[in-house]
Formats: structure tokens, C-alpha cells, sequence
């Protein structure tokens, strides 16, 4: 085990689970060996708080975004800085890589999502649609299908084919912090209005809510075969 020094804003493992990589209140990100909790590297290039981090589906490349309202590609075991993606105009709140890791999508409290091909460095399109900040993304398993929330209390579909929306889902009473695909394409949905909401967004419906927490509800993640959810608050 081992202590970080402020405030962990954000938490990405690669995808075999050996390295982690850690935001606190700095500027700063720590690429830790998850069995012995050394740091290995520490990357320095942001110029305001980190907010988010995101590893590609081959664990190579570390995405991480920020107050700074910048995105930054890092090869994370040398340390070096791939680029830097501008183009959002307020604090970059969340990433995903779709799973051949040629797109990364972004959200930010520019009310927008933005997708790019991050190794030509280049902003392919932005999605528009949401009135308040974006401060969560989940990628379907099929990978057409991308769900984003924020400040305005919806959930919104989008069909990234076609780079248009869907649709929205409403019924938090609150700001919606986390979401999460299930391996079987349900989505979870958490929010301060203390509970969690599970969607089919095929039908765009909702099949059921969790009640339980006495807060706010920060996080939800599926295990990986879809069968149980974990949420915190």
C-alpha cells in the first residue's frame, strides 16, 4: 500500500493491471508498479491540476487531461510527451479510448465532447447537446455507441457512425458524476441525487434504481463479466 500526498482527483490501471497511474492536486502524474507501489515515472507538462486519466486498450499510451483545458499523450514508460491536443475552451473532465486505441473522446466544462485521432493530433468532430458540463464518458463494448452526462442532469446517447445523438435519458434529480457499460450493453448511472440508475439505452429506458447510499454518488464501474456493480460514494 502506499499514501499519496493530496487529494487523488483520478485513477487509470493498464489493462493488464501492473501499472497505475495517479492524479493528486498538482500538476503532475505518477506511474506507479502496482505490485510494490514504486513510482516509476513521474510526468510533468500540464500547467494547471490534472482531472483525468486514460490508458489505451494496449496500455502503451497514457492520455490525461485537465484544468488547463489541454490533453496531453504520453509514452508513459519513457516519460516523454507524445502532444498535446488543444481545443476545448474550459477544464477537460473526462477521456476513453475506443478499444483499437485510433480515437480518443473527451468531455469538458465547455459543455462539449470532443473526438480525435490522437496520433495525427488532430480533432475529427465535436458533439454538442449537453447544457451544462460533461463530466463523464462510457464506451459501449460494441464501440458504436458512446454515453456521456454532467451538470444538466441527462444522460446522453450517441451514435458515433453517424456522430449524432440518439437521445437523452432523464430521471436523476442531480448532477450525474460516473457511468459505466455493462459487458451485456446496460449502463449505469450514478448521481448526487444518492442513487444509482440502470439503463437499457437500446430501448432508451430504464429498467431499475439502487437506493442505498445517504450522499452522493461518485463512482460505478461493472465487474467484468457484467454480473455484479460497485458504487462509492
Amino acid at each position: 500500500s502506499w499514501s499519496a500526498r493530496g487529494q487523488v482527483r483520478a485513477l487509470a490501471y493498464t489493462p493488464e493491471g501492473s501499472v497505475l497511474a495517479v492524479t493528486t492536486s498538482d500538476t503532475t502524474v505518477h506511474i506507479r508498479d502496482t505490485k510494490v507501489g514504486d513510482i516509476i515515472k513521474v510526468l510533468h507538462g500540464h500547467t494547471a491540476p490534472v482531472i483525468c486519466l486514460a490508458f489505451s486498450s494496449d496500455g502503451r499510451t497514457l492520455a490525461s487531461g485537465g484544468e488547463d483545458k489541454s490533453i496531453k499523450l504520453w509514452d508513459w514508460t519513457t516519460g516523454d510527451e507524445h502532444r498535446t491536443l488543444v481545443g476545448h475552451t474550459d477544464a477537460v473532465q473526462a477521456l476513453v479510448f475506443n478499444e483499437d486505441g485510433s480515437r480518443l473522446f473527451s468531455a469538458s466544462d465547455d459543455k462539449t465532447i470532443r473526438i480525435w485521432d490522437h496520433r495525427a493530433g488532430k480533432e475529427l468532430s465535436v458533439l454538442n447537446g449537453h447544457e451544462g458540463s460533461v463530466l463523464a464518458l462510457a464506451l459501449a463494448p460494441n464501440g458504436e455507441t458512446l454515453a456521456s452526462s454532467g451538470t444538466d442532469q441527462l444522460i446522453k446517447i450517441w451514435d458515433l457512425a453517424k456522430e449524432i445523438e440518439i437521445g437523452s435519458l432523464k430521471g436523476h434529480e442531480g448532477t450525474v458524476h460516473a457511468l459505466a457499460f455493462s459487458s451485456n450493453n446496460l449502463l449505469a448511472s450514478a448521481s448526487e441525487d444518492w442513487t444509482v440508475k440502470i439503463w437499457d439505452p437500446a430501448a432508451m429506458a430504464l429498467q431499475r434504481t439502487l437506493e442505498g447510499h445517504t450522499g452522493e454518488v461518485l463512482a460505478v464501474a461493472f465487474t467484468p463479466k457484467g454480473g455484479a456493480l460497485v458504487s462509492g460514494a
